[in-house]
């Protein structure tokens, strides 16, 4: 059967002629050239080579028909993780914007805050001048009615 394929290919010849002989080396003559046989002696190996090739074929139609068909999968799969990814990224990019947002709202309030901070501490100090301020007259105040009062003491006890 496969040394019949390679005779073929070898010598470049065909099993059959268009006079319907068969060539030279074939099983015909090796057989004692029995003519009655030989037609379908001759059929026999083609259609056998002919059945292996197209079963060959047709194996090899399949294996690429599955190559195919893995090949579809691995695209579509492809495909649905690059739709995935694609989706998670707008995800992520949308987060991140959110969070940029949210940094800049922090950064503001952290500028008001900074900024009431910065004015109260101007009130407290303003405050604390007025007491200090208000600490000295009382002080003043205290000290003139103490002065008054040794006074008078001083004077009724020192007049004749």
């Amino acid at each position: 059967m496969g040394k019949n394929k390679k005779k073929a290919k070898s010598n470049g010849t065909s099993t059959g002629s268009a006079n319907g002989t068969a060539p030279a080396g074939t099983h015909d003559e090796a057989a004692g050239g029995d003519d009655a046989a030989a037609p379908r002696d001759e059929q026999r190996p083609t259609l056998q080579r002919r059945r292996e090739k197209l079963q060959s074929r047709m194996r090899a139609l399949e294996a690429a028909q599955q190559q195919v068909s893995r090949l579809e999968q691995d695209l579509d799969d492809t495909a649905r993780t690059a739709r995935e990814q694609e989706s998670a990224l707008a995800a992520a990019t949308a987060r991140v914007a959110r969070l940029e947002q949210a940094l800049l709202a922090v950064d503001r309030r952290r500028a008001e805050l900074q900024s009431a901070l910065e004015e109260v501490r101007s009130d407290v100090a303003r405050a604390r001048e007025r007491a200090a301020a208000a600490e000295r007259k009382y002080d003043g105040a205290v000290l003139a009615e103490l002065v008054r009062r040794e006074k008078a003491v001083d004077l009724a006890l020192h007049t004749p």
